[in-house]
């Protein structure tokens, strides 16, 4: 083998070598399968952001105590999730294709888009709903991996009137 071709070889091999590194290095919706459940300690409210939806005192009181557990499961362009807990159980099947569809879900018949955001390494879900106070709403939900045993669940609301809200909330792995 001569000096070019050899280098060319080599230069094919490390391009390999880096692309496999790259793709095993790479996140997927793979990274947040499993059970977890929210952890209000390291969580921020959402009072205010139920509130200027419709949401009554006591809703919101019963809502901000509750335990909640997410079930992820992740499967070839699709993610499942599992919401539980003691007031409201809802499951959402994302075609992560970041189309809108129509879907039903606790907040009434929606609009929904997803998509797995590679260069934010996070799940993102949009959503197009009537709120309960009747404004037209907007919800964009992204859900990203924090360590082994956390993840980032990032709510942010912008209701017809104009007003946005956010909420950063930390699920734990059970």
């Amino acid at each position: 083998m001569d000096f070019p071709s050899g280098r060319r070889l080599a230069l094919a091999l490390f391009a390999g070598a880096f692309a496999f590194v790259r793709s095993a290095l790479a996140g997927s919706p793979e990274d947040l399968r499993g059970t977890w459940s929210l952890d209000r300690a390291q969580s921020e409210p959402m009072r205010e952001m139920l509130a200027a939806q419709g949401y009554n005192s006591l809703e919101i009181g019963v809502l901000e105590r509750v335990p909640v557990t997410q079930v992820i499961e992740p499967a070839a362009g699709r993610v499942a999730i599992r919401a539980r807990s003691s007031v409201v159980q809802s499951t959402e099947e994302l075609t992560l294709d970041d189309v809108p569809r129509p879907a039903e879900s606790p907040l009434g018949r929606v609009e929904r888009a997803a998509a797995w955001d590679e260069a934010a390494q996070a799940l993102r879900t949009r959503l197009r709903y009537k709120a309960r106070n009747g404004q037209d709403a907007e919800m964009w939900v992204t859900r990203r991996r924090l360590d082994a045993s956390r993840f980032a669940q990032e709510t942010r609301v912008r209701l017809a009137d104009g007003r946005e809200f956010r909420a950063r909330q930390v699920f734990v792995r059970r």
